[in-house]
């Protein structure tokens, strides 16, 4: 008998602005023409990070650089926050924002049920 596996999907919205501690827009990227956001912060800490492999890392970090808004799964989702958790690239004002977010996003996450493919056992 197979048992059901509960898949979480999230979607992150990459331009969220990153804000200082009074609530203002003044974070600016490292040019100084636009408006430090989420996507901005996960590519770089994403890139940083150690473990979870290479390609991985790199196609999550281009994800979120590039795109609107990336779905990721619970074991993405397990990815990133460990990053986020870990990182040395940024102080607590980035990361502590961007935890509040992934935080957000997990309880409001649609729950979506699969069920994992059938393999063949041999019986004696």
């Amino acid at each position: 008998m197979l048992d059901r596996i509960l898949c979480i999907h999230m979607k992150i919205k990459n331009k969220q602005p990153i804000k200082t501690l009074s609530g203002d827009l003044d974070l600016k990227t490292e040019d100084g023409k636009g408006t430090f956001t989420v996507g901005m912060a996960l590519s770089n800490i994403i890139l940083s990070h150690k473990q979870g492999g290479a390609m991985k890392l790199y196609n999550l970090a281009k994800s979120f650089y590039n795109k609107e808004e990336v779905e990721i799964d619970n074991t993405d989702y397990v990815l990133i926050t460990d990053a986020v958790e870990k990182t040395e690239v940024y102080g607590a004002l980035i990361t502590g924002q961007v935890m509040e977010i992934l935080l957000d996003i997990k309880t409001r996450s649609d729950i979506k049920e699969s069920k994992p493919e059938k393999t063949k056992t041999k019986t004696k």
